[in-house]
C-alpha cells in the first residue's frame, strides 16, 4: 500500500513564488515595451493600466491615509521610471533586471539606520554576495546590445 504524503507549503511561500514568476515575466517584457517608446511614456501607460486593475482594492489603503503609503507610492513610481529608462538605455533587460534585484541591499542599510533592525551574519553574507554579483554584472554590461 502506498502512503500518500502531504506537503504543506506556507502561504507566504506560495505568494512569493508567484511573485518571482510574475517578476520574471515582467522583466522579460520590459525591453520590448521600451523599444521605440519614451521610458516615461511606458511607465505612465503601465501605471494607468495597473491603477485601473487595482482600483477595486484601493479603498482599504486609502482609508489609512498614512505617510508610508505616500512614500511607497512616490519612491516606487520614481524607481519604476528609473528602471525603464535603464532598460531603454541598455537595450536589454537581462543585466538591468538582475542588477535592479539588488535593491534589498539598500533596504537592509536603511532598516539598520532608521529602524534599528539587526543584521545577522547570514544577511551580511547575502549583502556581500549581492554586491559581488552587482560588480560582476556591471562589468558584463558592455556585452548588452
Amino acid at each position: 500500500m502506498i502512503k500518500k504524503v502531504s506537503i504543506r507549503m506556507p502561504s507566504w511561500l506560495i505568494w512569493i513564488l508567484a511573485a518571482i514568476l510574475l517578476w520574471g515575466l515582467w522583466g522579460a517584457f520590459t525591453a520590448q515595451a521600451t523599444k521605440g517608446h519614451d521610458a516615461l511614456g511606458v511607465v505612465s501607460g503601465a501605471v494607468i493600466i495597473e491603477g485601473l486593475v487595482m482600483l477595486p482594492f484601493a479603498h482599504k489603503a486609502w482609508a489609512a491615509r498614512s505617510w508610508p503609503l505616500l512614500a511607497v507610492s512616490l519612491f516606487g513610481l520614481a524607481a519604476y521610471a528609473c528602471f525603464f529608462q535603464a532598460v531603454k538605455s541598455a537595450g536589454s533587460s537581462s543585466v538591468v533586471v538582475a542588477m535592479g534585484a539588488t535593491y534589498p541591499i539598500i533596504t537592509f542599510i536603511l532598516a539598520l539606520i532608521f529602524f534599528h533592525e539587526s543584521l545577522s551574519w547570514r544577511a551580511a553574507l547575502g549583502i556581500a554576495l549581492a554586491v559581488s554579483g552587482t560588480v560582476l554584472l556591471s562589468s558584463a554590461s558592455s556585452v548588452v546590445h
